[in-house]
């Protein structure tokens, strides 16, 4: 092999030491040859480090961090990578044995252009063996030579219908992270989907491959409480805001405005009424639209119907009483 075929894998931990055997062993089974793993601890405090340290070898580093967050490590394995091709792993998920292989090969028939496989999501790994993945996500996880087609299709600019595109799904040139930038260690929330909306705008388009990421759906109260925090809505709207910037310096088409449009929309709603300022502040940065949107307020069917007849504002209010006194 040459040079230029080595893949850094970038695994960051925090606390993952029920998980951090499965991602790295899935890594070490990849049939492509030429890797480096670079761990990335971030302040563990439950024998996640110790574990770590039983992969040192001459391809696997491993570099410990005082608790800084998820984004700060990946940038610190950016700094440490000698590979061509950048893999993010998130230390609790692990990837199919023929996915590094897959894209590395589509790689070097598409130079400049990104790699991106399918999810699967799971919650027990005994369930593996009957899921597959979501046919509705992967509607739009498809192969184009138009960037900014791909991030307007995905946050619902064509027909107000957006998804997620998980971070270990991407095969990533280093060259593209280079002119991108690395990723905002400001953001909490949202880091990843503003990290890669700019890598995506930097690439000559995306190739969907062979190959599985399989993503573990957390059911934790706790994660939930933290991605609802002032800080969280914050990042929220910084990363919402970014991708204004990036997408709308690109095009202007009225596709592209209404994209943006529900992307902001969204932090308005979720932030209110807790956080008012944020949401008011999200409401002005809204662009011009061409058609009708309607917001979705999240809850079951009765809050949508409150939402169709009084409205997202009173139908959130009414959500954050019920909440308070649950």
């Amino acid at each position: 092999m040459i040079k230029q075929d080595l893949v850094t894998v970038i695994i960051p931990f925090y606390n993952a030491s029920i998980y951090l055997n499965k991602c790295v062993e899935s890594v070490i089974a990849q049939t492509w040859p030429e890797i480096e793993i670079i761990l990335v601890d971030d302040g563990s405090t439950d024998g996640s480090l110790a574990l770590a340290s039983a992969y040192r070898a001459e391809n696997i580093r491993l570099f410990s961090l005082k608790k800084g967050g998820a984004a700060r490590a990946r940038n610190k394995g950016m700094l440490e990578a000698k590979g061509s091709y950048i893999q993010f792993l998130d230390a609790d998920d692990f990837i199919s044995a023929d996915k590094i292989e897959q894209q590395v090969l589509a790689a070097a028939q598409n130079p400049g252009k990104l790699m991106v496989c399918s999810t699967i999501h799971f919650q027990k790994e005994d369930q593996l063996p009957t899921l597959l993945p979501s046919a509705y996500e992967e509607r739009f996880i498809k192969s184009t030579d138009d960037p900014v087609y791909f991030l307007t299709r995905l946050w619902g600019g064509l027909d107000n219908k957006g998804a997620m595109v998980q971070p270990n799904t991407w095969l990533t040139p280093k060259k593209i992270i280079d002119k991108a930038g690395f990723w905002n260690e400001n953001l909490t929330l949202d880091d990843d989907g503003e990290f890669f909306s700019r890598v995506v705008l930097q690439s000559k388009g995306i190739v969907k491959t062979e190959g599985y990421n399989y993503y573990r759906k957390s059911t934790g109260a706790k994660n939930l409480s933290a991605s609802q925090t002032k800080s969280a809505y914050q990042s929220l709207l910084e990363s919402a805001l970014s991708k204004k910037e990036q997408l709308l310096s690109r095009t202007d088409s009225h596709d592209a405005n209404f994209a943006i449009y529900r992307l902001l929309h969204n932090v308005a709603v979720l932030s209110y009424p807790n956080y008012p300022t944020i949401s008011a502040k999200a409401l002005a940065e809204l662009p011009p639209i061409d058609r009708k949107f309607s917001a979705d307020v999240g809850g079951g069917k009765l809050a949508k119907t409150l939402n169709y007849i009084l409205g997202w504002k009173f139908t959130r209010k009414l959500m954050a009483f019920k909440t308070k006194l649950a």
